[in-house]
């Protein structure tokens, strides 16, 4: 499912089993003095923070819950979706990221670098919205096996319109599953690595992990 990596990274933010409040990692880092972020590449996924050295215990302590117990919080998955799919409008309109998507273009078809990494509404949502149609006896007919399997490249006109509700309905929910089978098979210690870095107690910290997952 095109995108995955990249909803995975944004519902990360939204708690942990330990700090289920929404966005707690990130008003802890503002509230004292810090910054953070995250991006999906193409082959990992970067997580950092800056924070002053006195606070670095319970910033990691937040930060470790995205990777160890995260919540996949079903009431922001609709929210998160669409939020996926503006970021992929706005790159659209950036001349480096056209020149980027057409060299995964010409690269060789099934290789990895070819992969429609960002995502958009569209490929996150096309799994479920092909499973509602199978399952509306009142729908048309749904597609053949192989449509099931792909994704196709037009654009969608009912993807958004398909979303019911905070957790997407259906169709959300569907998404939202997938991601959780795909964090459980792919983020894991043994391809994570964290730096720590700081000049001593007065100074700040940052403190950055990355993911082989992407």
């Amino acid at each position: 499912m095109p995108g995955l990596a990249h909803f995975c990274e944004h519902l990360l933010f939204m708690g942990s089993t330990q700090f289920p409040q929404e966005n707690a990692y990130s008003e802890f880092i503002h509230a004292h003095g810090g910054s953070t972020n995250a991006w999906t590449a193409a082959s990992n996924t970067n997580y950092f923070f800056n924070i002053g050295a006195d606070h670095l215990s319970g910033a990691l302590q937040r930060f470790a819950g995205f990777f160890h117990s995260p919540l996949f919080d079903a009431s922001c998955t609709t929210r998160e979706l669409k939020a996926v799919n503006s970021e992929h409008k706005k790159n659209t309109q950036n001349d480096m990221w056209r020149g980027y998507q057409i060299s995964k273009t010409l690269s060789r078809p099934g290789h990895p670098f070819a992969k429609f990494g960002s995502g958009n509404l569209h490929s996150l949502t096309y799994v479920g919205r092909t499973k509602a149609k199978l399952l509306d006896s009142t729908s048309e007919p749904g597609p053949t096996q192989v449509g099931v399997n792909s994704i196709p490249t037009e654009a969608s006109d009912d993807a958004e319109a398909s979303l019911q509700g905070e957790d997407g309905g259906l169709v959300g929910q569907e998404t939202r599953r997938r991601l959780v089978e795909w964090w459980e098979a792919h983020y894991s210690a043994s391809i994570m690595n964290l730096a720590v870095l700081g000049k001593g107690l007065k100074h700040s910290v940052m403190a950055r992990l990355t993911t082989d997952a992407a």
